[in-house]
């Protein structure tokens, strides 16, 4: 359970009590409950050792006092548990403090309430004590403590490489943190916790010295890190880095990957000069002007019509590696614009799709239809029939497939052109069972999901559904906040969900997420 801080008044209540003073405890009591920061027991801590004749310590006082009457093995215990950082095996703890009898040791620091055990891992009670503890560490000492947990955890949790690299840094023995860097980055993405694995392939990348070959590839995992954790900015610049070491047909989809990422963060700049480098390689040049994108999106669609939308099934052997990387690369291109520049988009999704039923390879056909629906529905209520025909169309390809990616992006590109069109609860039905769908392929869908939850949030707001908006809203946002999440945490904050704060009679908090957005 979490417990908010004890209010105000009962505070004083409590140091009255324990203190035994019957009269008004003023301002005496006042810097007690404000050095405890609503902590009752540290308030009672406070109280107790204080007189109201003489004083009242601070609580970093009593805290220091408390710990250097501690027995030496007892203090080395809790020292190394303050400059561990986190909990940790009673056993790797008493190895690097040296400490023979822990079980003791640690029966005394319970006692004291300065440390809680959960199982058989250990920590300091609290933040304070943790600070009252390293505050008064020199360098060298701290660095030689950062050492021993080091090879504490080599010796007795070599599968545990993530504390193994900080206590490393601590310790200042970067020559050593690189391969343990690399075992960890990979199982905080296996887990999901994709901004630790981006910053651990960022500790390898600095300190090792990696053959080319492989530090091209760990800065492709890193990037690809990067963007399940939305720090798609971040990733554009590692995919960047690994293309300027690659060639041929590797340096064209790394440069792909890099443009993906510029056009989803809005780096219109970049992103459109790397976008006109690799329209260039494949024979393309983009339209110039509103007359001539007009013009071009009109002979592209008389195209598509004559053209028709059959298409001949090819297995992946029998794909042309060339046809394939344009139709991924226009598939970069149309997506990324899609928000950024939909006029302009529309082209290279018109092209997109008609790449993607000649090169007949299934699943890019349907991932070309799917977008064919979203652009279609920018136009609104004017091409609502034709939105209809191309979900019908695209659905009927996803199904026979089976896979929920491609069914949940069907569903989401369904839900926007229903939300173009002011279809509020057909929106919110097609964009939830998109949601559900692409959820079950985790981070392969990830920018389709941010992307999904903000319209859905939109669409609970224009819907009325004001109660689900507030429910979903910070569900979301923590979501995003705990993947490190940035594109995603922006969109929920600023946009059409920000509603959800003031629904609840709350604007200082919603003009704060607006801020915090406009800052950043």
């Amino acid at each position: 359970l979490e417990l908010p801080p004890l209010a105000v008044d009962d505070a004083h209540d409590l140091v009255r009590l324990v203190s035994g003073f019957d009269g008004d405890v003023g301002p005496w009591a006042e810097s007690l409950v404000r050095d405890a920061g609503g902590n009752t027991m540290f308030l009672v801590e406070l109280a107790r050792s204080a007189g109201v004749a003489g004083g009242a310590a601070t609580l970093d006082e009593l805290l220091r006092r408390r710990i250097a009457q501690l027995a030496a093995p007892v203090r080395a215990l809790l020292t190394t548990c303050a400059v561990a950082g986190r909990p940790m095996p009673l056993a790797i703890a008493a190895q690097a403090a040296d400490v023979d009898d822990a079980g003791a040791a640690l029966a005394t620091l319970r006692a004291e309430r300065l440390v809680r055990a959960t199982g058989d891992r250990i920590e300091p009670f609290h933040d304070r004590v943790r600070a009252a503890v390293t505050d008064e560490l020199p360098h060298d000492r701290l660095a030689a403590i950062h050492a021993a947990l080091a090879r504490a955890y080599h010796a007795l949790a070599p599968d545990q490489p993530e504390p193994l690299v900080d206590h490393l840094l601590g310790a200042g023995a970067t020559d050593e943190v690189a391969a343990p860097a690399m075992r960890a980055a990979t199982a905080a993405a296996q887990i999901l916790a994709f901004r630790r694995a981006a910053d651990l392939y960022a500790i390898a990348l600095e300190f090792g010295e990696l053959p080319p070959a492989e530090r091209q590839a760990t800065l492709v995992a890193q990037a690809g890190a990067l963007v399940n954790a939305g720090q798609v900015t971040a990733a554009a610049v590692a995919y960047r880095e690994a293309a300027a070491q690659a060639q041929g047909e590797a340096r064209f989809e790394l440069r792909r990957l890099q443009l993906e990422q510029l056009l989803r963060a809005a780096e219109l700049r970049e992103g459109m000069a790397l976008a006109n480098e690799l329209l260039a390689e494949l024979g393309r040049t983009l339209p110039v002007g509103p007359r001539g994108v007009a013009w071009a999106v009109i002979k592209q669609r008389a195209a598509l019509r004559l053209r028709g939308k059959r298409f001949k099934p090819r297995a992946a052997a029998a794909l042309p590696p060339a046809a394939v990387r344009e139709v991924d690369a226009l598939w970069s291109i149309a997506s990324g614009l899609a928000f950024a520049n939909p006029a302009l988009g529309k082209v290279v999704q018109l092209w997109h799709l008609r790449a993607a039923l000649a090169l007949g390879e299934r699943s890019r056909v349907a991932q070309a239809l799917a977008i064919e629906i979203g652009y279609l529905g920018v136009a609104g209520s004017a091409t609502a029939k034709a939105c209809q025909r191309a979900g019908a169309e695209a659905q009927a390809l996803a199904d026979e497939l089976g896979e929920s990616r491609l069914i949940g992006l069907v569903a989401t590109c369904k839900g926007f052109a229903t939300f173009l069109n002011g279809q509020w609860n057909q929106a919110r039905h097609d964009l939830e069972l998109g949601h559900r769908l692409m959820s079950d392929e985790g981070v392969s869908a990830r920018w389709e999901l941010d992307l999904n939850e903000m319209f859905h949030l939109a669409a609970l707001y224009y819907a009325g559904e004001t109660r689900e908006l507030v429910r979903l809203t910070p569900l979301y946002l923590r979501d995003a906040e705990d993947r490190g999440d940035v594109y995603a945490q922006h969109g929920l904050r600023a946009w059409r969900s920000n509603q959800a704060w003031l629904v609840q009679d709350k604007p200082e908090d919603a003009r704060a997420h607006v801020l915090g957005v406009a800052q950043a």
